[in-house]
């Protein structure tokens, strides 16, 4: 995900002067409750709000019959298909997953899957059959290093099992679905093992291919895995004061606790090591990797921005948390558009609330969003032109 702005800034400033509200990316945290612990986690982890929450609402769940009028109702209104991704917690925890999914896929919406990977091997058949489009699949290191991470002994290799049955279940079945992509988040936690976690995994999958970057070309053969190498998201205190200020300002509203469970030193990290390691990997074979950041200025330099120099995700993404409420950004609870438990896609989506964020963040950007992924993401290749 080290990568550069395909926009310039000019360019920039007269899309979002026309833009006009098209959803291609809904994000459904289907549920809070998660087994891993994952150090870095602003929900469970060392500093996660969860962990000083009440239980009642770290373990909700979204009820089946209130996201599915949601959804139908997003498509009668938005009338182009749009991508759906499922996280949580753990969304293959959630009570309803299977449903939810069959009820997806028969309404011909493409899905995309965050998952730990811990049940990857029970549900392998499941998420073959049912074509889930794409799978992102948490491995942050060796055996140890990420069963370490996660907090769950044996992860590492109950992924890998898992990833081998769907590639013997793809092949069966002659299907593409679902592409698989391992997600390694670079960490203080993990910096130093980079070079031994490509040789283990290359090792690991001799006789299926290992692909670097993000290429959805390449997922054409029925056997190859992506490798994708993103930078923590993280911040500074001061920061967070900042965002205080811009939320007052612009909104009126007040803080919540999330902004600071992404505070963190990232003082530990061997940047030079993992520079030197991303730097060979842009040189291997079958490697797509564009421009790529500086990860030495990502992680020392948090003024930096890197990604858009704009945020395009209030015109073409949502998420939705468990217990109904909508928001543009996935990881800050401090401004909210609606609840869907409450008003309909319509309401929400083209509400005041909605519209009045969209022109603050056509001018700017908030102090807490330099980190985010969402600057990475490429809407123009989540746009299905149905």
């Amino acid at each position: 995900m080290f990568k550069k702005s395909s926009l310039d800034p000019e360019k920039t400033d007269i899309l979002l002067q026309n833009i006009k509200p098209d959803l291609r990316l809904l994000l459904l945290f289907t549920n809070q409750k998660c087994n891993a612990r994952c150090n870095f986690c602003h929900i469970w982890g060392e500093k996660g709000w969860a962990l000083n929450n009440s239980g009642e609402q770290s373990l909700e769940e979204i009820e089946l019959s209130v996201i599915t009028k949601f959804v139908n109702d997003a498509i009668k209104i938005n009338k182009k298909q749009f991508w759906v991704m499922l996280t949580g917690g753990e969304p293959t925890l959630y009570k309803n997953f299977e449903p939810l999914v069959q009820f997806l896929k028969n309404n011909n919406l493409p899905i995309i899957l965050l998952t730990n990977g811990s049940r990857l091997v029970k549900q392998s058949k499941f998420i073959v059959e049912n074509q889930i489009n794409v799978i992102s699949i948490s491995l942050d290191g060796p055996p140890l290093i990420h069963d370490s991470i996660r907090s769950i002994n044996g992860l590492y290799n109950s992924v890998c099992d898992g990833i081998e049955i769907i590639i013997k279940e793809k092949k069966r079945r002659r299907s593409h679905y679902p592409m698989l992509f391992l997600n390694c988040v670079i960490s203080d936690y993990n910096s130093a093992y980079m070079k031994e976690f490509i040789s283990q995994l290359k090792i690991q999958f001799a006789e299926r291919g290992i692909k670097l970057g993000f290429n959805l070309e390449s997922m054409k053969e029925f056997n190859e895995v992506v490798m994708r190498f993103e930078p923590m998201l993280h911040t500074t205190e001061e920061q967070v004061v900042k965002y205080k200020e811009e939320m007052k300002k612009y909104f009126n509203t007040e803080l919540s606790s999330t902004p600071f469970s992404f505070v963190h030193d990232n003082s530990g990290i061997e940047i030079k090591s993992v520079k030197n390691f991303l730097e060979s990997l842009w040189g291997e074979d079958g490697a797509n990797f564009n421009e790529f950041v500086e990860v030495d200025e990502y992680f020392q330099n948090i003024h930096n921005t890197f990604g858009h120099k704009r945020c395009f995700a209030p015109w073409h993404g949502m998420i939705v948390r468990p217990n109904g409420d909508v928001y543009f950004c996935p990881d800050f609870k401090e401004y909210k558009i609606g609840n869907i438990t409450q008003s309909n896609f319509d309401e929400i989506w083209n509400g005041d609330k909605a519209n009045k964020f969209r022109e603050v963040l056509k001018t700017r950007l908030l102090s807490l969003c330099n980190r985010c992924g969402g600057l990475y993401t490429d809407y123009n290749s989540l746009d299905l032109n149905c």
